[in-house]
């Protein structure tokens, strides 16, 4: 039972070390060539977005979980794949 207990507390440790995030994956904040950041006739409050986090860089500096809340609810115009980098 010991062993069982080990082996559990080491593959939980590695699966936390595995979603730290790794502060050299970060993507520089894009430039939106002088259009606003922010449309806001791209927000729909009566839309919804999956929870799936798939983080994105909006062109305002933050990092959104998703294109679709960045989009949708922030109405965000320009992205970019990755976390923004601080």
């Amino acid at each position: 039972m010991k062993k069982t207990l080990t082996i559990s507390f080491v593959s939980i440790a590695l699966i936390f070390m595995s979603c730290e995030k790794d502060e050299n994956s970060c993507v520089p904040v894009p430039v939106n060539n002088n259009e606003p950041c922010v449309d806001t006739s791209l927000i729909d409050g009566t839309s919804s977005c999956f929870d799936i986090y798939e983080p994105v860089c909006g062109c305002d500096g933050v990092t959104y979980g998703n294109s679709c809340y960045a989009t949708i609810f922030y109405g965000v115009s320009s992205y970019v794949e990755g976390e923004c980098c601080e």
